[in-house]
């Protein structure tokens, strides 16, 4: 019985509570940014209708507000498109913009740039302002990158270097060099909370490994570890062993003619050019011997393997020698053929734009 009442009282029809301070249909902010198409709607069902804002807001889904500034909008101006000239107006105008860009261009700071504004304007500007502007002309603040000061004996003879070697054919070219790593270098960037900053401990002379390889369009040698300094016995050790035609690693698809036909490119320091050593070289890759001028690491394709593999360390925390070794060999071992070659394809737009600056230092 009691069973029987309770079901009959829970299928009794209850009125929903009634809400209090709650539009029946809010809809969209005053904000809301509708399409044309619905602005035109709006527009159609007022001129049928001429319902209230209200009416026409419940409608058309949008709010009250929304609503009253279309029709504003479309008696005013005919249409329903915005108003030109919506939004915060800019601080600064082109003209401004055109001179910040050229102190910029003269090494003055955001800092000084906008110091010197705001005494001249007598305006107020943040730094924020000038750097965003800067950035919208494709300028940013960037370590300047320092290179070695080239003599006049060495410009004139990359210069000659550049005009004799313009057509060679630097495919057939194996190029050499040796880097220095350091252990713990590790990642310089990190997403961080202000006022919680990460910290990285590092050692001022900290372990380092002296690395030594070869690499050209379809060959390549093995890495060289080395923690002492490369001098003229170091040295031929190390093309000794690493100009074992049975060390040299070569591409799948090396034509057969440059097997064991390859140039050997070597940096003009003394170590190089020792009597000792060029007599061994002579042995190993005989007339088969090409240099670069000294203060030339433009025209050394390594250089730009040297840069990868750095970068490939800077996003690790590596911190042993032993670890060290063990990344660079595979890095090293799985260095794209493609990255290669595309580095050795543009030795003749590296030569020309040499004589093309007349003996300034190329920007690779």
């Amino acid at each position: 019985m009691l069973g029987r009442q309770w079901s009959a009282f829970c299928n009794v029809d209850v009125p929903a509570p009634r809400l209090v301070c709650v539009e029946l249909n809010p809809g969209p902010g005053g904000g809301d940014h509708i399409t044309e198409e619905k602005r035109w709607e709006i527009v159609h069902l007022w001129k049928r209708h001429r319902w209230s804002w209200r009416k026409l807001a419940k409608e058309a889904k949008v709010s009250d507000h929304t609503v009253k500034n279309v029709i504003d909008k479309y008696l005013e101006t005919g249409g329903v498109k915005d108003r030109p000239g919506r939004g915060r107006k800019r601080i600064l105008t082109k003209a401004d913009e055109r001179k910040m860009v050229k102190k910029a261009k003269k090494d003055l700071p955001a800092t000084r740039i906008a110091a010197e504004y705001r005494k001249t304007k007598k305006k107020p500007l943040g730094v924020d302002t000038v750097r965003r502007a800067l950035h919208r002309h494709h300028l940013k603040w960037l370590r300047i990158h320092k290179v070695e000061k080239l003599s006049e004996a060495n410009t004139a003879k990359r210069l000659k270097y550049a005009k004799e070697m313009k057509n060679h054919d630097w495919r057939q070219t194996m190029f050499s060099d040796e880097k220095t790593f350091w252990v713990g270098s590790g990642p310089t960037h990190a997403w961080q909370e202000i006022g919680n900053r990460r910290e990285q401990e590092y050692s001022r002379y900290g372990p380092k490994v002296v690395v030594w390889g070869a690499v050209g369009y379809y060959f390549k040698t093995e890495l060289y570890f080395t923690d002492d300094i490369i001098d003229g016995d170091v040295y031929r050790a190390i093309i000794k062993r690493c100009l074992n035609e049975r060390k040299i690693i070569y591409a799948p698809d090396c034509p057969p003619e440059l097997r064991e036909n390859w140039e050997f490119l070597q940096d003009n320091y003394k170590t190089d050019k020792a009597k000792a050593t060029m007599k061994l070289l002579q042995k190993l890759v005989p007339n088969r011997l090409c240099e670069v001028p000294a203060q030339s690491p433009d025209f050394n394709v390594i250089e730009d393997m040297w840069s990868y593999l750095d970068q490939l360390q800077k996003e690790k925390v590596i911190r042993s020698i032993s670890q060290l070794k063990k990344k660079l060999k595979k890095w090293w071992a799985e260095l794209p053929w493609s990255m290669v070659r595309v580095s050795v394809d543009s030795m003749p737009s590296r030569l020309q734009e040499y004589v093309e600056l007349k003996g300034r230092r190329t920007h690779y």
